[in-house]
């Protein structure tokens, strides 16, 4: 367990099995833990706009990254190294227990495709028609694509953004209740 994470502009840092970690990163603006994963979670960016995302095993280790400038996501697998270059990267949902890596790329279009954690391909995932997808959220029983939805897709308050929970084993996405 990750006890006393702080962290400000250029350090994070946290107490893990009475070991103090502290990890130097220029221009820091958000970290959390993620208890179930098992990771710390660090953005990075210039005037709070992200730029590359940092997961560090509790005892400091990098688990995985990404840069939203080059494409780049690198990340660990059994001992591995693994890179892998996208164009256009807007977001990258990393969730190891679930054992699938979600990018979403392409600005124009917002393509999210679905991985294994060893870096295979498993499925492209398509928006519901009149939706965008957005971002990625994880729930005790399944992963969630975000998507905001078109004036047709909004309820009687004017909300439109839907959680849409993801089948993992074909990438096929069915309606949850609204999002946050």
């Amino acid at each position: 367990m990750v006890n006393n994470l702080l962290y400000n502009s250029q350090l994070v840092s946290w107490i893990f099995d009475g070991k103090e970690i502290a990890i130097n990163i220029e221009n820091i603006f958000f970290a959390s833990v993620d208890e179930k994963n098992e990771y710390v979670y660090v953005n990075v960016g210039e005037n709070y706009i992200k730029d590359k995302v940092y997961y560090f095993n509790f005892d400091g280790t990098l688990k995985m990254f990404y840069d939203l400038f080059t494409g780049s996501i690198e990340w660990d697998y059994e001992k591995e190294k693994l890179t892998l270059v996208i164009k256009d990267l807007i977001e990258i949902g990393y969730f190891p227990k679930k054992e699938v890596i979600l990018v979403l790329f392409n600005e124009d279009k917002r393509e999210v495709k679905g991985l294994n954690l060893a870096g295979d391909y498993l499925y492209e995932i398509e928006a519901p028609v009149g939706y965008k997808m957005m971002y990625f959220e994880e729930f005790p029983d399944n992963v969630a694509v975000v998507c905001d939805g078109d004036k047709l897709r909004e309820d009687k308050f004017g909300r439109n953004r839907t959680n849409f929970l993801l089948n993992q084993d074909d990438g096929i996405l069915y309606k949850g209740n609204l999002a946050y």
